[in-house]
Parts: C-alpha cells; structure tokens; sequence
C-alpha cells in the first residue's frame, strides 16, 4: 500500500478545495497499487472541513493537530500511515495521472532507493536550491530532496524525519541525515505536478532579515557538497 500526505492547508475554505481537486486528481490515477490518503491540517481549520469529505473520497482520513509546526503534522502523518512508502503532496499541487505509478516503479526498479523526489513546482527555497545548483533535468541520484512532490521508504523517514524546529532548514537537515545514512536520493522528472495556482508570498511574510541567513546557510551547503549529480 501506498500512503499520500497532503498538507500546508490554510484554515479557510478556500484552501479546502484545493484539497479537493488535488484529492479529485488523485482519484483517477493510472496505478493498480491500493492507496490511502491522510489529510494533515492544524485545529484552527477543522471548522472549514467539509461536511462530506469521508464520503465523497472513502480513501481519506483527516488529521488534525494543534501543534503550530508543520513538520511536527508531517512526522504524524507518517507514524500514523499504513503504506510502506509515503508520498507527500501540498494541498494546492495537483498530481499528473501517472503520478503514482511513476513513484511505484521507481522504488520497483531501484530497490535502493529511499527517497524519489520530482521538480520543486514553486519558486521557494528547494526552487532557489535547485537553479543554484544546476540540476540536470534526467533522471538519477541527487543530493537533496523535499517533502513536496516526493515519497520516502516509510522506514528511512521514521529513521530521519523532519527536524521540527528548523524553520526553512529542517528539509535540508532531514536530507543530510539520509545522506550520511548512506541511503540512496533519487530524483524523477516524470514525478510532475501542477499547483492549481501560483504562489506569491509576500515580502512582508518572509522578510529579509529572516530569509537571508537561511539561503547564506544554503549556498554554504551547496559549495561543500558539490554539483547534485555526480
């Protein structure tokens, strides 16, 4: 069994139809391996979930945590998950058919693999990691990974999960672990979504100061271990 995490939900209506129709496009995947769905969100948006959600997608279960981290709901996910493999998804991505069955046959195909991760679809940090460092767009083992269009070995993830009180950082401190671990990062640029619309984030939400000593601390990083493909 698979398992797909959805988070990143706002506690507004708005975002759960983005839930929706992320949950609508993974309805009508091309894959014949069972699969379930938890929906994490923060206490603060239970009174926006839909009344028929459970029913109108039986594959879902919702979450909800009062924690203020989002890491924190993501490792909950995982502990709570019944697949072998977790896939996460944010709530406003919308998954290509194939989206499944591509992650399924990369953890068939390559045994090794811990974690099969596809192209960030915002202009983020992991976005920002991306260009500055020049990834190639075929397929094969990378050096970093996200937890956004990607699915991990349940196992590897419980081993390293996201550090909770990292920030912009826990990502790249849950992948250094995995790394010295010796587990094997792939990356897949058949593993596609769609955001259903584009992000903008506001200066003010982020501001400088704030943002700045993380993509110091990432460029840092980058220089040490190199190109991420070999």
């Amino acid at each position: 069994m698979l398992s797909v995490i959805i988070s990143g939900i706002g506690p507004d209506e708005a975002a759960w139809e983005s839930v929706q129709e992320c949950l609508r496009a993974l309805e009508v995947q091309d894959c014949d391996e069972p699969f379930e769905v938890l929906v994490c969100a923060h206490d603060r948006a239970r009174s926006c979930v839909p009344g028929d959600l459970t029913e109108t997608f039986p594959q879902v279960r919702v979450l909800m945590d009062s924690n203020e981290s989002e890491a924190t709901r993501k490792n909950l996910a995982v502990e709570a998950a019944r697949g072998k493999i977790v896939a996460f998804l944010d709530a406003d991505c919308r998954p290509e058919r194939s989206w499944l069955r591509t992650l399924a046959d990369v953890f068939h195909y390559y045994p090794e693999t811990a974690v099969v991760s596809g192209e960030a679809p915002d202009s983020g940090l992991l976005g920002w990691l991306q260009r500055a460092a020049g990834r190639k767009r075929e397929a094969g083992p990378v050096q970093f990974t996200a937890t956004n269009n990607a699915a991990f070995r349940r196992e590897a993830y419980l081993e390293y999960p996201l550090p909770v009180d990292a920030g912009s950082q826990a990502e790249s401190m849950q992948t250094a672990g995995l790394r010295r671990a010796r587990y094997v990062l792939w990356f897949e640029p058949a593993l596609q979504v769609e955001r259903v619309e584009p992000i903008s984030i506001p200066e003010q939400a982020y501001p400088v100061h704030q943002t700045q000593p993380a993509f110091e601390l990432a460029s840092r990083w980058l220089r040490r271990i190199g190109p991420l493909h070999r």
